[in-house]
């Protein structure tokens, strides 16, 4: 039989080791998508850190993405819209339900590799996967080494600038094989307690812009 992401969730709601075993999610669109029956996943899992298994990068991990068949179509042709869809992921067999995925990226955003932003809690409020509420798929598009982004990260370190930590993964989306990308550490507060001790204060975010305007 073809394999897909199998939940295997624990009667206390985390999530464990699973092997992947049965069909698709029933995602829909903005709505959240069907009952999650035993899906709360509240972060059994310890913290993430730098040095977390998920972040290791002496491995290349698997993440396998288990979607409507026609969502997975949307997102890709609609690629430069932030529309959420549900989905089941898979991260080296640790499994969470009813997961938010979207296009993500500027210059990177396109519908043959489509670089991913995973929401854990969009549509399960409580859920997060190793303390995090949200992790980044890059897809590495700008990039024919696939490395740029990790060595520019570890030149970061070096000047004792704080940097996400990443890994590389292989994804799979409905069991094809969609290439290797990076899995991001977001710059959240469990980022901030890592790294400086306190999540309190300001975080200012990046956003890329197009165009710039300053005739006004």
């Amino acid at each position: 039989a073809t394999p897909s992401v199998q939940p295997n969730v624990s009667k206390r709601g985390g999530t464990q080791k699973a092997p992947i075993g049965a069909g698709p999610a029933r995602p829909t669109g903005e709505r959240r998508a069907g009952p999650t029956t035993t899906s709360r996943c509240e972060s059994a899992a310890a913290p993430a850190r730098a040095a977390d298994p998920i972040f290791d990068a002496s491995r290349l991990h698997e993440v396998r993405i288990v979607i409507d068949a026609k969502d997975w179509q949307s997102l890709r042709q609609n690629f430069r819209s932030n529309q959420y869809y549900a989905a089941n992921i898979s991260l080296d067999g640790e499994v969470m339900e009813q997961v938010g995925i979207r296009s993500r990226g500027d210059g990177s955003r396109n519908e043959e590799k489509p670089g991913l932003k995973l929401d854990f809690n969009k549509y399960v409020k409580t859920q997060e996967f190793h303390g995090y509420k949200t992790m980044v798929l890059d897809n590495l598009w700008q990039d024919a080494g696939l490395m740029r982004e990790k060595l520019s990260f570890l030149v970061f370190e070096a000047m004792g600038i704080q940097a996400p930590a990443l890994a590389h993964a292989r994804l799979t989306v409905n069991d094809e094989y969609w290439g290797v990308y990076t899995l991001v550490e977001s710059v959240s507060k469990p980022f901030l307690k890592a790294r400086i001790g306190e999540e309190s204060g300001n975080l200012f975010d990046y956003e890329y812009a197009f165009q710039w305007d300053f005739s006004v």
